[in-house]
């Protein structure tokens, strides 16, 4: 926690230059683009078979002092279950934030061009997802905003593997020197949810700020997570955001038992555990790779990711 707090901001592309002319950047053919956001594939010059991207963003857009940045460069490439970050920089305009680049996209564009989801193929990616949540919270971080949108659907051969990504959310959570002592966060208003939709946010997540009601990241993490692996194998969010909160339990339950009614015992009964809408009635945290339902992956996927990422792993 003290590393990512007291890490150096991006290079200097100046005074990094020689780095810095490592990254071939390809603006010919932009992966993306707004007015303060451009995002190009790049050839990385020490690993030119790997697929690298660098996203641009206006200093006003990304100051280089941003928590953002500094936890992009302490995750860097430890994970392999995250997105690779290879390097920041900066120069007097734009910071380079030089990633790994997953061309399959996101997994709500994959959904869209996929058959059903089969049980199996959700459990591992379900546990996948756990271990980079897992690893972020062994580095005292919460991510904050677990959505469909921010996990990548890699092609590892066969396989099909997620990586997860979307860090500008992610926020420490150990408030002091003892382990388990959480950094609560301040609820956002709740007025906002309508409007926010369906963003996989727990639903303690909107309350009264004002009145000083908090909420435990790491709980609301654990809903989030749920939210997803039911998206997966449903392709819907878990509960009707405009038909409030009387009794979210019953019909997320009721959701679980119509949409996923092929589902075995096992994987509902771990899908409820996780979205319960008391944050204390959830499955702890380290409950939930050691579910019965986890127990289900097959273990070959993990070694085959890892055996590819080890390339380019620092």
């Amino acid at each position: 926690m003290k590393q990512i707090l007291t890490s150096e901001g991006p290079k200097s592309t100046e005074k990094e230059a020689k780095q810095f002319a490592l990254y071939t950047i390809d603006t010919k053919a932009p992966v993306y683009q707004e007015s303060n956001l451009k995002m190009y594939r790049v050839r990385y010059a020490e690993i030119p078979e790997y697929p690298t991207m660098v996203r641009i963003y206006s200093l006003q857009e990304m100051p280089p002092t941003s928590m953002y940045l500094k936890i992009l460069r302490h995750l860097g490439r430890k994970q392999h279950k995250l997105v690779f970050t290879l390097d920041i920089f900066v120069d007097a305009t734009s910071v380079y934030i030089f990633q790994e680049y997953v061309s399959t996209g996101n997994m709500v564009e994959f959904l869209e061009k996929s058959p059903i989801v089969s049980e199996a193929q959700a459990a591992v990616w379900a546990k996948q997802l756990f271990e980079a949540l897992d690893f972020l919270a062994d580095q005292g971080l919460v991510h904050r905003s677990i959505t469909p949108n921010h996990l990548l659907v890699k092609k590892v051969g066969a396989e099909c593997c997620i990586k997860l990504t979307g860090f500008k959310q992610t926020a420490i959570y150990l408030g002091g020197a003892a382990l388990d002592d959480i950094a609560y966060l301040p609820c956002w208003p709740a007025s906002q949810q309508p409007s926010d939709g369906p963003n996989f946010q727990a639903p303690e997540v909107y309350g009264n700020p004002s009145a000083g009601e908090h909420f435990n990241p790491l709980l609301a993490d654990i809903w989030s997570f749920g939210a997803n692996v039911y998206f997966f194998l449903a392709k819907q969010y878990p509960y009707n955001i405009g038909g409030g909160l009387a009794d979210l339990d019953a019909e997320v339950l009721a959701n679980i038992h119509h949409q996923l009614s092929t589902v075995s015992g096992d994987g509902q009964n771990f899908l409820y555990s996780t979205m319960r809408a008391n944050a204390n009635n959830r499955m702890p945290f380290h409950f939930i790779v050691k579910h019965p339902w986890m127990h289900s992956v097959r273990s070959h996927v993990s070694a085959v990711v890892d055996e590819e990422n080890s390339k380019i792993s620092a």
